[in-house]
Formats: structure tokens, C-alpha cells, sequence
């Protein structure tokens, strides 16, 4: 056994034993991207960190994602414009918000990106916004709940409740 396997076992048990009160629970993790060579390397880097039985990483652009069930919890990571020209890229970021608005209600979607234009294509109006970096790239960590029908509706639903 090597020495970091050692190591990550040893880990693993001292994160174990701190916590005791923790249930096993199934929860579907997916990667997805559009890229095959990303997946490819997605999945190796899994299969490297154990991690490829929790994870399951496929081919599929976000618009041709099945709907999600309410409660659902997203983490998207979309181009923030490096390689993509400006209008290819605000046509991305309003598709991501038509999609999440039409095709994912009830969900929580976290998405991840330094394109101040982009975020602002996305149409919804963000939970929170906290501000990550990914590397030395200042992004915006914004957290959007989606729901059925107008933000007036939603309002109206809310002060009901």
C-alpha cells in the first residue's frame, strides 16, 4: 500500500469517527458537459479519487437534460467567455435561465461564473450572490430557487403560506 493511500485511509477513518450521528443516504450525483474529452477526464479523475460508484459522469448539454423533481440542489459551472464570442455566450446563460425556469421548478440552482454579462442574461433573480475565486478569476456564486408561474405569483404564494 502506498504511502498516500495509507494516508487517505487514515483520513477517512478520522472523518468517519467525527461523525457518528451520520446516516447512509443515496443521493444521485451527475456530471454533465457537452465536451466528450471532459467527461473522459471527469471520469478518470473519479476513478482516481474512489468516487466513481457516488458519481456518474455523461454526455448531455444542460437544454437536453431531463426535468428535475422540486428539492432538487444544481451546481452549474457554465464558459465564462474565454472561448466563447459574447453573443454565443449571453445566448448560453438565457438559455440556462429559460431552462431552469421552465423545465426545473422547485429546484435550487448554485451556478458559478466571473461573466458579469452572462449572469445578467440569466433572467432570474438570485437567493444570494457571494463572490469565489477559481483561480485567480473573481466569480459570482449566485443561488437561484425556481418556481412555477411569475415572481408576482410566487410572492403572492408566499404570503399566503
Amino acid at each position: 500500500q502506498s504511502r498516500s493511500s495509507a494516508a487517505s485511509d487514515v483520513y477517512k477513518r478520522q472523518v468517519l469517527r467525527q461523525l457518528p450521528g451520520e446516516r447512509d443516504i443515496q443521493v444521485p450525483i451527475l456530471a454533465r458537459d457537452i465536451d466528450p474529452d471532459a467527461i473522459m477526464l471527469t471520469r478518470r479523475q473519479l476513478r482516481q479519487m474512489e468516487l466513481s460508484e457516488m458519481v456518474r459522469a455523461e454526455k448531455a448539454g444542460f437544454q437536453d437534460a431531463p426535468g428535475s423533481e422540486p428539492g432538487t440542489t444544481m451546481i452549474i459551472n457554465p464558459p465564462y467567455g474565454e472561448r466563447l464570442k459574447t453573443q454565443d455566450l449571453e445566448e448560453l446563460y438565457q438559455m440556462i435561465g429559460a431552462t431552469l425556469k421552465h423545465r426545473h421548478p422547485g429546484v435550487n440552482a448554485w451556478i458559478l461564473s466571473s461573466s458579469r454579462s452572462g449572469m445578467a442574461r440569466i433572467g432570474l433573480r438570485p437567493e444570494s450572490k457571494t463572490v469565489l475565486y477559481n483561480g485567480s478569476l473573481a466569480c459570482t456564486y449566485a443561488h437561484f430557487k425556481t418556481f412555477e408561474g411569475t415572481w408576482k405569483e410566487q410572492k403572492k404564494r408566499q404570503a399566503d403560506c
